[in-house]
């Protein structure tokens, strides 16, 4: 059993980060060992929820803290019934401004990178980052925004082409307008566009913990394929 170096995470958080995939061969003592010894300040130990029973006493009693219950969900795409809402209309975005980044913040208040106190510091770099990034067309394919009457942005979405699967990556919709079915439109036009691309299925990923997001998901048609626990290990 290995821990797997990460050097993305580790150049931008200053952290030699590490990866340790746990599979229903291995055991609690290995585990241990692997936290244990390996050379990493910090290691995302990541599991199958139906491991985590067998694994959890093992993690906690070395440290290892949950910090997110990672969920995948996933759709066959359909024709889209088309949605006018007079009060918002959806526009690409192509340019970054500080409106759209503080969005790109909002979509992280579930992230374990938010909720883990050695990496909060760098939380808003990350996002930031990963915003120009999708802007750029390097994470992302198209980001959608959502304006009200007066231009206000009111939410966004990113999306991106993984082979015959649509995936959003970060949305959120602004503390001021949810409730409004922002986020509805922004699904839905998400599918759309995944139609006219010619894609078969629709993919996302969020936290357990984000009850809005998981039921917005499955009121729009997405399952749950897989949920994965996530703990963070901080060596002493």
């Amino acid at each position: 059993m290995k821990v797997e170096g990460l050097k993305w995470d580790s150049d931008f958080f200053n952290y030699k980060v590490g990866r340790l995939i746990l599979t229903e061969d291995a055991a609690c003592s290995e585990v241990e060992q692997a936290l244990n010894t390996a050379s990493q300040d910090v290691i995302y130990v990541m599991l199958p929820a139906k491991l985590n029973g067998r694994f959890a006493g093992s993690l906690d009693a070395v440290g290892a803290e949950l910090m997110d219950r990672k969920q995948t969900y996933q759709k066959d795409l359909k024709p889209v019934l088309h949605q006018v809402n007079e009060r918002i209309k959806l526009l690409e975005a192509t340019e970054f401004t500080e409106k759209l980044e503080s969005l790109a913040w909002q979509s992280g208040k579930y992230s374990r990178f938010y909720l883990d106190k050695k990496f909060k510091p760098r939380f808003r770099d990350m996002y930031s980052t990963w915003l120009k990034k999708s802007l750029s067309g390097v994470m992302a394919d198209k980001v959608i925004v959502a304006l009200d009457s007066f231009d206000r942005m009111l939410g966004f979405v990113t999306l991106k082409k993984d082979d015959l699967t649509g995936v959003i990556g970060l949305i959120a919709v602004d503390e001021i307008a949810r409730g409004k079915g922002v986020g509805k439109l922004l699904v839905t036009e998400a599918d759309k566009i995944y139609l006219n691309w010619g894609l078969e299925k629709a993919s996302v990923i969020t936290q357990g913990t984000n009850l809005a997001a998981c039921s917005l998901y499955e009121k729009m048609g997405y399952s749950l394929e897989e949920e994965q626990y996530i703990y963070h290990y901080w060596k002493k």
